[in-house]
């Protein structure tokens, strides 16, 4: 009896530590993943959905300053077919105002 008490002791403080250790084992898991993919050269071939969005979304030129930004994030385009960065810029260009350089 003396000796089931003892291992059911020894158990539980082994459950406890592993229940502590346990998010540091998964990250020394992840990491070694990480290492057998880097020297296995499969890292750079895979590509993540997001990367790869960036990659394809096309940059516009506002028409005012002539900065650059993509075109889900630039401002007019309607009939008048102009782009605009900001909406400072847009009213910039109501009012007639150009910057010197710009097109």
């Amino acid at each position: 009896m003396k000796y089931l008490i003892l291992a059911a002791i020894v158990a539980l403080l082994f459950a406890l530590l592993l229940r502590r250790l346990l998010p540091y084992l998964r990250m020394a898991q992840k990491f070694i993943q990480a290492l057998q993919q880097l020297r296995s050269g499969t890292s750079g071939s895979q590509v993540t959905p997001a990367r790869s969005r960036q990659q394809q979304e096309r940059l516009v030129r506002c028409d005012v300053c002539g900065t650059w930004v993509p075109a889900t994030r630039a401002l007019g385009g309607g009939a008048t077919a102009r782009l605009y960065c900001s909406d400072s810029c847009r009213r910039k260009q109501g009012a007639g105002f150009q910057v010197p350089g710009a097109r």
